[in-house]
């Protein structure tokens, strides 16, 4: 079977599925449910906010959505005012691009994956075999989909979740070095600079370090005030860096080690199968570990989608496996050549960790042809599905054999996918 998936706002639309709420129904934060056409989700913020009259700081929202799709979702603002969005200022910053769908009120923002997942329509071309490609989305939906990230979460040839290596490995220098590399092209002359400097500068260029804030972006403009005030101290210029920053870097690299973790579960077929060691969620209530082999009711809770077998997303402090399972959760750890202890407070951050399903469930999932009739003919077809937060559509896409190339028509890197043979280190797409 041969099918394509190239992402654009008229293949890809992506509606957020609402999390009920106590919060929800009166309050000081304004939540506008809308609807975006090839904006993504931190472009909608910034109409919103400008019609709104309100800065970045007060929106929040459960999950960022793709710039190359349609989206649904929400996005909620603290002390805001609706009758601004009836003014011919909000209808020019909105454009034909942005539309309002709902409004209403809740006692509090929305947290980071607060959203029961969301509903993808997704459009493939060249479709071969429908009916093999119906099949192949049944019977992954029967099992679950492995729950990878993939090599949109690790940054571009893996640049995220290196920076994230020497973050955690504590090399100051180093990790200054590989921002500036990866400094968009405007800032990149001045970012080596400073990261010469801060390595190997005078006392002099140092002291002088903030004549090269004009050509950096705001991020390591604030490393460069800081050589100037304290010249010879490396761990500063790292916290000098945004929270927000070193913790993506931080996650790219938790996110490459479950992968890795998650590639060896699929290889040997236990990914959703419980094992003696293994960490296994429960809805509604705390992980727990299993500490003798998995019993028939074990294993038929977990078929049913009531219990998920478990990988690390690394941190002393999270629940940590037993045994085999432990061992070869260290083993990816130590690839990256690094130790539980190295994720203890790593660049001035606390990770609390966390578990992550290895398998997810896939909802609604049926294809039809794009018109909507049924898909028993080749070229165009709609794949229709759900996902839980924080599952990826284009990692079911690949699992059921679909080329994914991003917007520009190039093909996608998919490597490292613990769906191939070898997760290696990775490069990035688009996150969808």
């Amino acid at each position: 079977m041969s099918a394509l998936f190239e992402a654009s706002p008229a293949t890809f639309v992506v509606e957020e599925l609402d999390e009920p709420s106590e919060h929800d129904g009166a309050g000081e934060h304004l939540v506008l449910r809308v609807r975006a056409v090839g904006l993504g989700t931190g472009e909608v913020v910034r109409r919103l906010g400008r019609a709104l009259g309100v800065g970045p700081r007060a929106a929040s929202y459960a999950g960022r959505k793709d710039v190359h799709a349609t989206i649904v979702q929400r996005i909620a603002f603290e002390h805001a005012d609706p009758a601004r969005l009836a003014t011919d200022e909000a209808r020019a910053a909105f454009g034909e691009a942005l539309e309002v769908l709902e409004c209403k009120r809740r006692a509090a923002g929305l947290r980071a994956g607060e959203s029961r997942g969301n509903r993808f329509h997704v459009t493939l071309s060249g479709v071969s075999a429908p009916q093999d490609l119906e099949r192949r989305l049944a019977k992954l939906a029967a099992r679950g989909l492995p729950n990878c990230f993939g090599p949109q979460r690790y940054g571009r040839g893996g640049t995220t979740a290196e920076l994230g290596r020497l973050l955690v490995r504590r090399d100051p220098l180093a990790y200054l070095d590989g921002l500036a590399a990866a400094s968009d092209e405007r800032h990149r002359e001045a970012a080596l600079e400073l990261a010469r400097r801060a390595r190997s500068g005078s006392p002099g260029e140092k002291r002088r370090a903030t004549e090269l804030c004009r050509g950096l972006d705001r991020e390591l403009a604030d490393v460069a005030r800081q050589l100037a005030r304290r010249r010879d101290d490396p761990e500063g210029l790292v916290r000098a860096l945004s929270k927000e920053l070193r913790g993506l870097h931080l996650s790219a690299l938790q996110s490459r080690v479950f992968d890795r973790v998650l590639a060896g579960r699929v290889a040997d077929g236990t990914f959703d199968v419980p094992r003696a060691g293994d960490v296994l969620l429960r809805p509604g209530r705390g992980p727990f570990v299993l500490r003798q082999p998995a019993d028939v009711g074990v294993i038929a809770a977990a078929s049913l989608g009531h219990l998920a077998v478990s990988g690390p997303m690394w941190s002393p402090r999270m629940v940590q496996a037993e045994g085999e399972v432990l061992a070869a959760e260290l083993a990816a750890l130590a690839a990256e050549g690094l130790t539980p202890a190295d994720l203890e407070r790593p660049g001035g951050l606390a990770p609390k960790g966390a578990r992550r399903a290895l398998a997810v469930p896939i909802g609604e999932a049926r294809v039809a042809a794009s018109g909507g009739g049924p898909a028993d003919g080749g070229g165009l077809v709609q794949l229709t599905f759900t996902l839980p937060a924080g599952a990826y559509a284009t990692t079911l896409l690949e699992a059921l054999g679909v080329e994914v190339r991003d917007p520009v028509g190039a093909k996608r890197d998919r490597s490292p996918n613990p769906l191939d043979p070898d997760p290696g280190s990775g490069r990035s797409g688009e996150e969808r």
